[in-house]
């Protein structure tokens, strides 16, 4: 089978020992017609996580980077994760608790070249309950009054072309990352879409989110990234 095209998925990793094998399994299957590597960052308190995926992976002839660090933050755990890509065409960054399908990458990487893009960010299918919606709404009217975004920015599914990592410094290490890498990348005129993705319910391990303090977190970083831009 000839492959089209090397990609690096990079996984942030807090805790989740459990979805390591599925999340290799499925990955493995929806790369298939991809020369791929995987790198985990990893904030977990013990070594579990990335001891499962080793083995996970290893297991499935995947190639893999793990880093167990002491620091903490999505934010800063996606720029470990650039620093490791080396030869890669494409970077896919991926949530570990498969509320993302892996099989809609190979979706996003087609929307990618065939609209001649930088960036594909997931928007999320969702089914929330009423107070979540509200939450979302305000978050996202934050988002077109302070940065002009119209994206789902914290969608943890996004496929990009390695340039672009290459050419944005960010500097948010926690979640609201995504916000100013998004702004950033518009600011230097990287085009950007969104596909469709459905965001499944967590089968295993434990959220790192609680929506009202989480939202208020989130609501001070974007001030904070608002002054920074």
């Amino acid at each position: 089978m000839q492959k089209q095209g090397k990609i690096s998925v990079i996984i942030p990793t807090k805790d989740e020992a459990e979805n390591m094998m599925p999340l290799a399994l499925a990955l493995h299957k929806a790369l298939q017609q991809f020369d791929f590597d995987v790198i985990i960052i990893d904030d977990s308190a013990s070594t579990v996580t990335v001891e499962t995926a080793k083995k996970a992976y290893d297991h499935l002839g995947i190639p893999i980077t793990v880093n167990h660090r002491k620091k903490s933050g999505k934010g800063s755990a996606i720029r470990d994760g650039f620093r490791y890509v080396s030869s890669s065409d494409y970077i896919a960054i991926i949530d570990a608790d498969l509320q993302y399908p892996p099989r809609r990458i190979p979706e996003m990487l087609n929307l990618l070249n065939k609209k001649n893009l930088d960036i594909v960010n997931a928007n999320r299918i969702r089914q929330d309950p009423p107070y979540r919606r509200i939450l979302g709404m305000f978050f996202n009217l934050l988002l077109r009054l302070l940065f002009h975004l119209r994206w789902d920015t914290q969608a943890g599914l996004k496929v990009m072309r390695r340039e672009v990592t290459e050419s944005i410094d960010y500097v948010t290490d926690g979640w609201a990352w995504d916000v100013e890498f998004l702004v950033r990348a518009v600011q230097k005129g990287y085009s950007i879409d969104e596909y469709p993705v459905e965001f499944l319910q967590r089968k295993k391990g434990k959220t790192k989110i609680n929506p009202l303090t989480s939202t208020l977190s989130m609501f001070f970083a974007l001030l904070k990234i608002r002054q920074i831009l």
